[in-house]
C-alpha cells in the first residue's frame, strides 16, 4: 500500500486499519457523486420555485385584467395564481431545508472522510518509520546499538500513540458521531417537510373548495 506521508510502499500488519483505509478510499468517489447529484436536486427545486413564482405573477396579472370583463375567469386565474404561490413557497422551503440538513451532513461526511484518510496515512508513516528503525537496529554495529535502540523506542512511542488515537477517532468521531449526524439531519429534514406539506395541503384544500363553487350562469337561450 502506498503511503503519501512517507512516500514509499509499506505493508500495514493491522488488518482493521487496512480495511478502514480501503473503505474510505472506495467511499470517497461515492460521496462526491452523491453530493453532486444532491446539489443538482437542490438547484432543480430552486429553479422550480423561481419558475412557479414567475408564472404565478403572469397568471395573477391576467386575472386582474379579467376583473369586470369575465369575473368567473378572473376568479379561476386568481386561484391558480395562489396555488402557484403556495407551490413556490413549498419548493423554496424544501431547497433551503435540504441544504441546512442533508447538505450539511454531506459536507460533514466529506470533511470526516478526508480527515480520517489523512490520519490513517499519517499512521502508515509511523508504521514505516518503526519498520525502518527496526531494520536499522538489526544492522547496527555494536557502537551504534544504543543510538538505534533509542531511535526505535521513539518510533515505537509515536506508533503506539497514533494507533491509540486512530482507534478512538475512527470509533467515536467517524463512527458514532457520523451516524448520529446523519440521523439528526434526516429527522430534521423529514420534520420540516411534514410541516411544509401540511401547510401546502391546507392551502390547496382551501383553494380547491373555492374552485369547486365557481359555476357558470345557466344558459337559458336554448
Amino acid at each position: 500500500m502506498y503511503c503519501s506521508v512517507c512516500g514509499v510502499s509499506c505493508q500495514d500488519t493491522d488488518d482493521d486499519f487496512v480495511e478502514l483505509l480501503r473503505g474510505l478510499n472506495e467511499r470517497a468517489p461515492v460521496l462526491e457523486t452523491c453530493s453532486r447529484h444532491f446539489g443538482q436536486l437542490v438547484t432543480a427545486w430552486q429553479k422550480m420555485a423561481c419558475a412557479e413564482g414567475e408564472v404565478g405573477e403572469v397568471v395573477k396579472e391576467e386575472g386582474e385584467w379579467e376583473v369586470g370583463r369575465n369575473n368567473l375567469c378572473a376568479l379561476s386565474l386568481s386561484s391558480l395564481a395562489n396555488i402557484l404561490t403556495e407551490l413556490q413557497k413549498y419548493n423554496h422551503s424544501t431547497s433551503t431545508d435540504a441544504l441546512n440538513t442533508i447538505g450539511f451532513t454531506f459536507d460533514l461526511y466529506h470533511r470526516y472522510n478526508k480527515q480520517a484518510k489523512d490520519m490513517l496515512y499519517k499512521r502508515l508513516g509511523k508504521v514505516q518509520a518503526l519498520v525502518e528503525a527496526s531494520k536499522q537496529l538489526d544492522k547496527a554495529k555494536p557502537d551504534q546499538k544504543e543510538e538505534m535502540e533509542r531511535v526505535r523506542a521513539e518510533a515505537m512511542v509515536s506508533y503506539t500513540g497514533i494507533n491509540s488515537t486512530a482507534k478512538t477517532e475512527m470509533e467515536e468521531r467517524f463512527g458514532r458521531l457520523g451516524v448520529v449526524s446523519l440521523r439528526k439531519s434526516l429527522v430534521d429534514f423529514t420534520e420540516s417537510q411534514l410541516i411544509h406539506s401540511r401547510c401546502l395541503l391546507a392551502q390547496l384544500s382551501s383553494l380547491h373548495s373555492q374552485l369547486c363553487i365557481i359555476t357558470w350562469p345557466t344558459d337559458h337561450t336554448h
